[in-house]
Order: C-alpha cells, then structure tokens, then sequence
C-alpha cells in the first residue's frame, strides 16, 4: 500500500483506495481511467474522490450556461468581461495543474475563468476574491503581462492548501482590469464572507465616470 492505495495481486489492474474509489480524467483528451499509475504519464490530470461530495468541489466547474456565462450567486453583480486570457492554475502540494485559454469574468464576488474547448473535464475555474493572498501583478520584459497569487482551499473542498494561479493578459487590457479587481478584493477581505452584497463605490465612481474601456459589463 503507498498513500492509501494498493493494488491487487491478482491480476486486476484497477487500484483500490480503502476509503473511497477514484476516477481519473486527462484534461487534454478528456479520457477517464481508473489505472493509477496514469497520474505520473505525460498528459496532465486530476483525481476526484468519490465519495466527496459535488458541491465540496465548488472551485471547480461553477455552475454555467450553454454560452458558458457563470450563473450569478446571490447579490452577485457582474463587473468585468476578457477575452483572449490563458490560465495555469495547480492545486497546492501535487503535481496537478489546469490549463488552458479562455475567458474571465470578473464579478463582486470572484473571479471566474472558463476554457475554451469542449468535451473537457474542468470547463470553468471559481476563484473567490475573499480567499485570495499573494497576488501579485507581473510585467515581464518578454512574454504577457500576469497576475498570480493563490487561492485559498474552500472550506469541505477536500483542498488541503488551495490552488495557485497564472493569469496571462494575452492581448493587453490588463489596465482597466486591475483598477477594479483590487478594489473588489480589498472589500470581499474586509467583509471576511463568500457573498458580497453589493459593489463597492470605487467601482460605481469609475463606471460612472466612462473611465472603462473595453469593458463588458452583464446586468
């Protein structure tokens, strides 16, 4: 046995836990597997237990609509929509990422991340602003402009230290972006709570203001 698992002698190839069984899913072809070792091939993939609870894994695959636009929590506005942004995010402590480009939605509760692509494992990534640290705007001489930091683990998610991320600005845009993300996340901090009942008034001043270009906002 090695970290819970341990496999037959007698010829079956398919691992057993002696707490919960597992399924594995490549996130590039989307191929699910119940043979272990297939965590340490080349593609990328991660492990879901399952007996863990749907909703525990609330970071992963919001709920969202055919379009792909999250549907809004309770209080929820949304502020901001760009296109043309990649995503690398690893679940802290493993060796597992989720990766790709998409779209991102910037609303007074979170950040939501959805990829491009179909018949994928993880279709959209939940990262809410009250559980954010550690992010950090990144302007390098070569490459997009990024933002990184790490996400807290939900509380039940079955997450031990949360999820880093990488947020690349493929096409610019970045500006306007990062004049109303702080300002959300200084908020959802203050409030301490997963919903953020209204947004703050810096945001309201700059839209306002027409100080938002390029921005897409969803009533």
């Amino acid at each position: 046995m090695k970290n819970g698992w341990e496999t037959p002698t007698h010829g079956n190839t398919v691992p057993v836990q002696t707490e919960a069984p597992a399924r594995i899913s490549c996130l590039y072809c989307g191929k699910a597997t119940t043979w272990l070792p297939a965590l340490r091939s080349a593609h990328i993939v991660l492990l879901y237990l399952a007996l863990l609870d749907t909703a525990a894994w609330m970071a992963l695959n919001p709920p969202c609509d055919t379009s792909g636009r999250p549907f809004p929590l309770e209080g929820e506005t949304f502020v901001l929509l760009r296109k043309s942004l990649s995503l690398e995010t690893k679940i802290v402590g493993t060796s597992l990422k989720i990766k790709g480009r998409g779209l991102l939605f910037l609303t007074s509760h979170r950040i939501v991340f959805v990829l491009e692509g179909r018949n994928i494992p993880v279709r959209a990534v939940d990262f809410p602003l009250h559980l954010m640290h550690e992010e950090e705007f990144k302007q390098p001489i070569f490459g997009a402009n990024k933002l990184v930091g790490v996400v807290q683990a939900l509380p039940g998610s079955g997450l031990i230290e949360g999820l880093s991320f990488t947020i690349k600005f493929n096409d610019g845009g970045c500006g306007t972006f990062l004049g109303l993300f702080h300002p959300l996340v200084a908020y959802a901090r203050a409030l301490n709570v997963e919903t953020v009942a209204e947004p703050i008034q810096a945001i309201s001043s700059t839209v306002a203001s027409g100080g938002v270009g390029q921005v897409a906002f969803v009533d």
